[in-house]
């Protein structure tokens, strides 16, 4: 017991002579150390608290430091997002006696009373903390602090009283930016919509450029391009040069359509921004720009960098070799947009996403390819689709029907006439497909409808098998009561 008597009393000795000669005379050299000692030693409470008590001697008439002696033994952080604190010293008693003796030197220190809410505030004790910081509005009203840790905790339970008591600044500080405040406090809650009914309240002029961006980035993320652009162009007249507002501003351009000024100001973010941290979704929307100004050859470069950009998402490169396809379609280059389109349908199958939507679009490309050409050409773009199609009806039954009702309409293509019939086996699946639906759509009645036409016009006028016929006609009107050419065959008009 001596032997370690005597080791804790060598350990005072020690740290109290390892303090800089600074820390005797400067409060924030003081601070600096009391922290550093405190975390150090506060198991040792039978030397520290008397060591402690030393120091707070000789600055016994300066609240800021009584205040940080009071925060290093009560020292915690809140990771960003989480609920939770980390605690690096958790001493409430001796920390509340320090936010006494503070107050006790100066009743209107602000910082002292809102340590002690703090404190209760990681005790669980909400109404506690709000007490405190009430106090720390009535010691001194210019101070802002205590407003403001006011209204980070009542927000949640009672907004208008905490939006209200926050207002009340405005008795001493008339010109203080309370619903920027108030926007703030919303953002940490990632409450976007109350956040940005706050910040259009705001005063533009009293935002700072991370204010500017958030506010920018909430509308864009509702959908509200032309207020994320008013925003984003607000903040690049005051912050010119800066990268998230310049991506802003073009990526709201780009979603308006107005194409020039989107490329200029990729231009900006690519060449003249500060720091610029180039992503995958700027690619994307350079290409989309360009897309959007008919200059295929740029548009498909910029979405050819998504799929070697290292921090691309699997979402963004997808969306990249889609827009490539879509590129060389509008192009007319269909060679290309179908190798582009098996390409990406190679992606779709090895990922086991492979979707209708992926091989319809390629049924597309051929149907549009044919569409382009003549006699054997169309032909054979055509069969390639009407073969896609197939597919698509066996492996997604879903949407047999879709299928069903396109290879329809090509074999109209072939033949439009109906002469050679080549659409009745289409017909007559589609309707079974559509009959055996559980719950019919009004677009699978129309598809059905559609079937129902072709077969009953076959029937009657080139097969001349009118009793058939006039089957198919019946089916027609039972969906379509009013059909004028299933009534006229019918002889009910």
């Amino acid at each position: 017991m001596i032997i370690k008597f005597f080791r804790l009393s060598l350990a005072a000795v020690v740290f109290a002579a390892s303090l800089p000669l600074s820390a005797q005379s400067d409060p924030e050299a003081a601070m600096a150390a009391l922290d550093s000692v405190v975390r150090k030693y506060s198991h040792y409470k039978n030397v520290l608290d008397p060591y402690v008590e030393k120091i707070y001697k000789k600055f016994d008439n300066n609240s800021e430091v009584i205040t940080g002696i009071a925060k290093a033994y009560y020292s915690f952080s809140r990771p960003e997002g989480q609920m939770y604190y980390t605690f690096v010293t958790r001493d409430s008693a001796n920390a509340y006696k320090y936010i006494n003796l503070a107050i006790a030197n100066d009743r209107s220190y602000v910082p002292a009373y809102i340590h002690g809410g703090d404190i209760q505030l990681t005790m669980g004790n909400r109404d506690a903390a709000l007490d405190w910081y009430r106090r720390a509005i009535a010691a001194d009203k210019f101070v802002p602090d205590g407003y403001l840790s006011y209204l980070d905790v009542a927000l949640d339970a009672d907004s208008s009283a905490a939006v209200s008591t926050m207002s009340s600044i405005r008795d001493c500080l008339p010109a203080y930016p309370v619903e920027l405040a108030v926007a703030r406090a919303y953002e940490r809650r990632s409450d976007v919509r109350r956040a940005i009914g706050f910040y259009d309240k705001a005063d533009r002029d009293s935002m700072d450029v991370d204010d500017l961006v958030s506010y920018a980035i909430y509308h864009y993320l509702l959908g509200n391009f032309d207020s994320s652009l008013g925003v984003a162009l607000y903040g690049h007249g005051r912050f010119p040069g800066n990268a998230a507002l310049d991506r802003l501003a073009f990526w709201n351009y780009t979603d308006l359509k107005k194409y020039d000024e989107a490329l200029e100001f990729a231009g900006l973010l690519f060449h003249d921004a500060d720091t610029a941290d180039i992503q995958s979704k700027d690619y994307l929307y350079y290409g989309y720009a360009y897309l959007g100004k008919q200059r295929y050859a740029d548009a498909v470069d910029m979405f050819g960098k998504v799929a070697s950009f290292d921090d691309a998402t699997e979402k963004d490169k997808v969306t990249a070799m889609q827009e490539i396809v879509k590129a060389y379609r509008e192009l007319g280059d269909y060679d290309k947009a179908e190798v582009a389109c098996l390409a990406y349908i190679d992606k779709r199958q090895k990922d086991s996403l492979l979707s209708a939507y992926d091989l319809n679009l390629l049924a597309e490309i051929y149907i549009e390819k044919g569409d382009t050409l003549s006699g054997e050409g169309r032909a054979e773009a055509w069969r390639r689709a009407d073969s896609v199609l197939t597919v698509m009806s066996e492996r997604f039954p879903a949407n047999a029907d879709y299928a069903l009702y396109r290879q329809l309409t090509l074999a109209n293509g072939q033949d439009p006439e109906s002469a050679k019939g080549l659409g009745v086996p289409y017909a007559q699946r589609l309707i079974a497909v559509v009959e055996a639906m559980p719950d019919r759509t009004s677009l699978a009645d129309e598809r059905m409808k559609a079937a129902c036409h072709y077969l009953g016009y076959y029937y009657t006028f080139v097969a001349k098998q009118r009793a058939r016929g006039r089957v198919y006609w019946e089916m027609v009107l039972e969906i379509d009561p009013d059909n004028n050419a299933a009534r006229t065959v019918l002889g009910l008009k």
